[in-house]
């Protein structure tokens, strides 16, 4: 009868939950900054800050492809960068990370626009975040530096 119970526990605990990251992260919690560079300039600071924090471009894309084109004062040119799902393991599960980043830029001003999705999954459930301060701190930090040289 130990050996049920203990096999059931066993099948229980080891169960596992489906995980599905889309391409678009929601405008749900955005980190944005404004640099003064002009659009390529901005673009190419991006990518090798994304380069070097670790996340790798899946893809750019104009972003009216998912979205309406927003009323702003930045709408000269406009591009959207999207991340590969990035795995960070954790003691009892793993999360998954995801980035959109919208550069939108009008002469010499370039604003930078991170959105964030991470999916923790642990056992049987899984749990949804649109915040990380810290990366998108981390991102930001790199392109000031690469645009200050």
């Amino acid at each position: 009868m130990k050996k049920i119970l203990l096999g059931l526990l066993l099948v229980v605990c080891a169960g596992c939950t489906t995980v599905y990251i889309p391409a678009y992260v929601q405008d749900v919690n955005p980190y944005k900054k404004r640099f003064y560079a002009n659009h390529d300039r901005s673009l190419a600071a991006t990518m090798q800050a994304l380069n070097e924090t670790g996340w790798e471009i899946e893809g750019r894309m104009d972003p009216a492809i998912y979205e309406k084109i927003r009323n702003t004062d930045l709408d000269e040119q406009e591009i959207l960068l999207t991340t590969t799902v990035r795995n960070f393991p954790l003691l009892l599960g793993v999360k998954y990370g995801k980035m959109n980043i919208y550069i939108r830029s009008k002469k010499d001003i370039s604003e930078v626009e991170i959105r964030y999705l991470a999916e923790t999954s642990m056992f049987f459930r899984s749990f949804k975040s649109y915040k990380n301060k810290r990366i998108a701190d981390q991102i930001f930090t790199h392109i000031e530096r690469v645009l200050e040289k």
